[in-house]
């Protein structure tokens, strides 16, 4: 391109020079580079002053269409940041304001009360309000729900959990583990009635939600909260392979019984520390476990984690009267190898917290002194538990064995594939005391573990 003289304002990222005469063309500073908005803005007006777009695209070494295009963006790049590079442009009209006004004062509500959000939640709200306002055709889908958050400059806040470094060669104790499970499950023929999981979790009175809607670059989030989050208890749940749950047991800290009535279909017990303990165990077994539909002189087989109250001699001496072998899983590998850990636990907390929120939401709580918020009654979250373990479907179980166990069910795809060979023989060896699998007769081994 031939060098043309024009009165200009030379253009320069960092500054901005004033020239009356320029003989230089700007081709070899500026291509295939990236330009701040101030930039861009300051190229509309050189084509403005030196007369036209053409002239100016000569003068600058590019395509007249990319000036023209600028020109077109000015009104969305006038209100955005100077040095920002990329800049929304053309921004959507709402074709539905009355519905999104009112999804925005209901977010605006909520924020103000400190009550957690979730894009199911502002799906519903919209067609609530559809339907108030007699809109027929909105579908107020998940992705419109992304989008009006997008453009209101709102996000879904996420709680970031550390999660614990598996241990030394846990691949090898994973497919050794179950490879001796399906190997045992072969040799002694058990039915899927019989054979199941049971895992101990912690809920917390006081249990905050991990998701909320706020405005971008804010880093905290006010919740509205009982204030109770050292008051918890213990709840205890098993489930069989072929998806059937036995009843959930509660553990709440408390020397005696309370009074309150609780409903039908749990187990309710207390003791000093509200956790797990001998006497929590063998309640567990006799209430719950011997207490299963099918018959209990059957051979069962039981996965549980490598707490140090499942092996202890009392225990183990309470699983012997009910025909029972015991499967340790190696320590460390709960969260891969325990199904109730991977698979259930998360689904039926969530569905606590979810009614623990719209108990507060609802405002049915009664205020202590200092208007501190009394935590939920025991019998309430009794009730909490049973419905929310009641939600637990039945393909979930059974998908969460296969994962994480053995593929029990012939027609179900698992994305991990575990190879046994059918005639290799049980090996006795195992990794020192991480793992441990036999009859309940030897007590897991035959290592006895005191409670202390």
């Amino acid at each position: 391109m031939e060098n043309k003289s024009h009165a200009f304002v030379a253009i320069n990222k960092p500054t901005i020079i004033t020239a009356i005469s320029a003989t230089m063309s700007l081709t070899d500073k500026y291509t295939n580079k990236s330009y701040t908005n101030k930039f861009k803005l300051l190229v509309v007006e050189l084509s403005d002053k030196v007369g036209g777009n053409r002239k100016a695209a000569e003068l600058l070494g590019c395509s007249e269409s990319n000036i023209n295009d600028l020109k077109k963006q000015v009104p969305d790049r006038k209100d955005a940041p100077e040095n920002k590079h990329t800049v929304k442009l053309n921004q959507q009209v709402s074709k539905w304001p009355e519905i999104e006004r009112r999804v925005l004062a209901f977010i605006d509500e909520r924020k103000a009360n400190g009550l957690r959000f979730s894009r199911a939640m502002l799906h519903l709200e919209a067609n609530k309000a559809a339907k108030d306002l007699h809109i027929k055709n909105f579908k107020g889908s998940t992705g419109w729900c992304s989008k009006l958050l997008r453009r209101t400059n709102n996000h879904i806040l996420n709680q970031t959990k550390i999660i614990q470094n598996p241990p030394h060669q846990f691949e090898d104790k994973i497919t050794e583990f179950k490879r001796i499970v399906i190997q045992h499950l072969r040799d002694c023929n058990y039915q899927l009635m019989c054979f199941g999981n049971v895992d101990e979790t912690l809920i917390n009175m006081d249990m905050i939600p991990r998701s909320s809607v706020n405005n971008k670059g804010e880093k905290t989030i006010v919740m509205q909260a009982t204030g109770y989050k050292n008051s918890n208890y213990t709840v205890v749940l098993a489930a069989m392979a072929n998806g059937d749950k036995l009843p959930p047991m509660l553990i709440f800290k408390r020397k005696k019984m309370p009074k309150c009535t609780f409903p039908k279909g749990v187990v309710v017990h207390c003791n000093e520390k509200g956790r797990v303990d001998k006497e929590a165990c063998k309640i567990w077994i006799r209430k719950v476990w011997k207490n299963r539909s099918n018959d209990i002189r059957e051979k069962s087989l039981l996965i549980c984690d490598r707490l140090p109250i499942h092996l202890t001699p009392e225990v183990a001496q309470e699983v012997l009267e009910t025909n029972t072998d015991v499967a340790v899983i190696p320590a460390g590998l709960r969260n891969i190898l325990q199904p109730i850990d991977v698979s259930l636990k998360n689904s039926f907390k969530a569905e606590l917290r979810d009614r623990l929120m719209a108990w507060m939401a609802a405002g049915e709580y009664t205020h202590k002194k200092m208007e501190k918020i009394k935590p939920p009654p025991l019998d309430m979250c009794a009730k909490w538990v049973k419905e929310s373990w009641d939600e637990i479907k039945k393909p979930l179980i059974i998908k969460a064995f296969n994962e994480c166990c053995i593929q029990i069910h012939p027609d179900y795809e698992s994305n991990e594939e575990t190879e046994v060979d059918e005639h290799l023989p049980m090996e006795e060896e195992s990794y020192d005391d991480e793992m441990q699998f036999s009859d309940s007769r030897e007590l897991i081994g035959g290592d006895h573990v005191d409670e202390n």
